[in-house]
């Protein structure tokens, strides 16, 4: 077997879609006998798992307006949050190496230098004083894995909380739930400890764990087109939003001319089915309005466009606004 060749990238940027996006060019590029640790960090931003509904997980539009961004990984799990003071790891590396109590112990180790004594629990958590800092999830392709984790060292809860709200809106899914837990920031455990103290344990442990000197990465190193097509993927709404389970979502209205009940059926970010109920005099409004809808992505944006001209009858304007105003919520 030929020799270990351990690799150290720290992504300079914030922007979640590349640093996902580097991530994943990593695990497709990698060579067998090359262990890659990956330290990053995001602003503002939602990780949802592979198989997760957005729409149910969070809140896009406030997460949007307040300049944050919605990101979708490969691996799957629950819905996280991340900001500055969140740090990112992940172990790329050929499946003959992959040990997972193994690369969680780099992790440990390094903390304990800290003063910080953590434990694996569960399925997929890290824990200090009883308490979740930590979320992982594991992707494999091939011979190629992937165990990526955060780290919550002073994370501003009060954000997380606003934007991982459950909607108010009736909606069902079939997709993963995410597992709510208690946490904690490693700050209230050691006031001292520092996102750049603990990446230079992190990499302290890294080397001594496989016996061998790391060698430290740059992104020059990357091949960029083959990274901005991954880039352009993260960030497109086919892969945040259309990448999406099926899913059940209800609006109801009373309008000047009558009640109205929409029912929609969406399945990979596409509106596929409609049902409406109304008390509306005009017995033709519930078809037009399917005709109006159906096949459309939930994205207000989309909608607003196609319809930004739309010359009908005023109940049939009357709705189109208040649906848009509608998806524009989740």
């Amino acid at each position: 077997m030929s020799k270990l060749k351990l690799k150290v990238l720290e992504p300079k940027s914030h922007d979640p879609w590349l640093n996902l996006a580097i991530e994943e060019y990593l695990l497709h590029s990698k060579t067998s006998e090359e262990i890659i640790l990956l330290l990053w960090q995001n602003a503002r931003t939602i990780v949802i798992g592979a198989n997760q509904n957005p729409w149910k997980e969070c809140n896009i539009r406030l997460l949007e307006e307040d300049g944050g961004r919605l990101a979708r990984r490969i691996s799957g799990g629950g819905a996280v949050y991340h900001d500055l003071g969140n740090l990112n790891f992940s172990f790329i590396i050929d499946h003959s190496y992959y040990n997972l109590e193994k690369q969680l112990k780099i992790i440990t180790d390094a903390l304990a230098e800290h003063q910080v004594i953590a434990e694996f629990k569960g399925r997929n958590d890290i824990l200090a004083d009883g308490k979740k800092f930590s979320g992982n999830a594991f992707y494999q392709n091939g011979n190629k894995a992937l165990h990526h984790g955060t780290i919550l060292m002073d994370c501003d809860f009060s954000e997380m909380t606003k934007y991982l709200q459950v909607s108010e809106k009736k909606i069902q899914s079939k997709g993963i739930d995410s597992i709510r837990a208690r946490v904690i920031n490693l700050k209230e455990l050691n006031p001292n400890i520092t996102i750049n103290g603990l990446i230079e344990s992190i990499k302290k442990q890294f080397a001594m764990s496989y016996g061998e000197n790391y060698v430290q990465m740059t992104e020059d190193e990357l091949d960029a087109d083959k990274l901005d097509v991954i880039y352009q993927r993260n960030c497109s709404w086919e892969w945040r939003f259309g990448d999406t389970p099926e899913c059940q979502i209800s609006f109801s209205n009373r309008f000047s001319w009558g009640e109205i009940d929409i029912n929609l059926n969406v399945d990979k970010g596409l509106i596929n089915d409609i049902r409406i109920y109304s008390d509306a005099m005009d017995v033709r409004l519930a078809e037009t309005i399917k005709d109006l809808f159906i096949g459309l992505p939930l994205d207000a944006a989309a909608i607003k466009k196609k319809y930004n001209d739309y010359t009908g009858e005023q109940a049939y304007k009357d709705v189109i606004n208040w649906f848009i105003k509608e998806v524009n919520h989740y």
